[in-house]
C-alpha cells in the first residue's frame, strides 16, 4: 500500500527545474511514519484516494490502463484533470493526496 500512496503523492510534486521533486526528499520514511501514527480511517481514505488516482486515467485521458503506465507528460495531464474535475467529491480525494504530499 505504501508504494501505491507514494506513487500518487510523487505524481503531484515532480521535479521542476532546480526545485527537487517529492521523490527526492525521503518521502518513503515519511509515509511509513504517517501510516504508523495516523488513524485507520485516515489511512484508509489516503489509500482509497491513491487507488482512485491509479484507476482514473480512463476518465481523464480515456486510456484503459492504470496511472503507473502513463508517461511523465500524461501523468501530469492526468493529475491536472483530476484536480480540476467538475465533480466536487473527486476533487476532494485529490485534496487529501495533495495535503499529505505537502506535509
Amino acid at each position: 500500500m505504501n508504494e501505491l500512496v507514494r506513487f500518487a503523492l510523487v505524481a503531484f510534486y515532480p521535479r521542476e527545474g532546480d526545485l527537487p521533486g517529492l521523490a527526492e526528499l525521503g518521502v518513503d520514511e515519511k509515509i511509513e511514519r504517517l501510516r504508523r501514527e495516523s488513524t485507520r480511517l485516515f489511512w484508509f481514505g489516503l489509500v482509497a484516494a491513491a487507488v482512485f488516482f491509479q484507476l482514473s486515467p480512463i476518465v481523464t485521458l480515456y486510456r484503459p490502463w492504470p496511472a503507473v503506465f502513463l508517461d511523465e507528460e500524461q501523468l501530469d495531464q492526468h493529475a491536472h484533470r483530476l484536480a480540476t474535475f467538475p465533480i466536487y467529491a473527486i476533487r476532494q480525494l485529490l485534496v487529501l493526496l495533495k495535503l499529505v504530499a505537502g506535509m
